[in-house]
């Protein structure tokens, strides 16, 4: 099992921690997804627009280790052109990601959400 901290901005609040507002802790087993930490806090993907792991872009098949910090942003906040990596897409310049599609090689490649220190 693995314990990551989710940080919730704007509109996603509500799906938080009522004891913490906008910082839930939350547990998943080895080898989550973002995406299964979103559904874990009972988030509809589509309201997610901007991910950062360790204030890094990501996907959502991005995996969570052990300390992880997440931020999740609504589909509402503006977007800057330097978050536009960090966008639900499948890669650069691609559309808005579909249900069930991989991103795992953009990671291992370091594109996305990889600080290359493990």
């Amino acid at each position: 099992m693995v314990t990551v901290y989710v940080k919730l901005m704007g509109s996603l609040l509500p799906y938080g921690s009522p004891e913490q507002p906008g910082l839930t802790e939350i547990t998943l087993k080895n080898g989550a997804t973002v995406q299964e930490a979103i559904e874990a806090l009972g988030i509809p993907k589509e309201r997610v627009k901007l991910i950062l792991v360790n204030h890094k872009g990501a996907l959502l098949d991005q995996p969570l280790k052990e300390g992880d910090r997440v931020s999740l942003f609504p589909a509402e906040y503006p977007v800057f052109a330097d978050w536009e990596g960090a966008i639900l897409r499948k890669g650069i310049g691609d559309e808005i990601i579909e249900e069930g599609e991989q991103n795992s090689k953009l990671i291992e490649e370091g594109k996305y959400g990889s600080d290359g220190g493990d």
